[in-house]
């Protein structure tokens, strides 16, 4: 009787799939939680970018702006990025610092 199972050999060895990245078992082609809630927060900044194109006043301070939307939304993106790895290096410091006084 013949085996068709790919799983099992009859050699005893196991798989000639198993553990070399070509199974479904070895993970290799899943898509991270991470990877995906990333390319659905680009492509809502991509729609947002797209969809805002008016020109609007903003007021900030010392000087006054007349632009589009979308240029005031990307820059408030990039303010943002620069912020969050701004407070991540103060925190990241922080911690060293509590370590080392331990």
């Amino acid at each position: 009787m013949m085996n068709n199972d790919p799983t099992k050999s009859t050699s005893g060895q196991g798989s000639k799939w198993k553990g070399n990245g070509n199974s479904a078992e070895s993970g290799g082609r899943n898509l991270s939680p991470t990877l995906i809630a990333f390319g659905v927060l680009v492509l809502a900044a991509v729609i947002l970018f797209f969809r805002n194109g008016q020109t609007t006043k903003l007021d900030f301070l010392f000087f006054t702006t007349e632009n589009k939307t979308r240029w005031l939304v990307i820059t408030c993106i990039a303010i943002g990025i620069v912020l969050d790895r701004l407070f991540s290096m103060w925190w990241r410091r922080r911690r060293r610092a509590k370590a080392q006084q331990n």
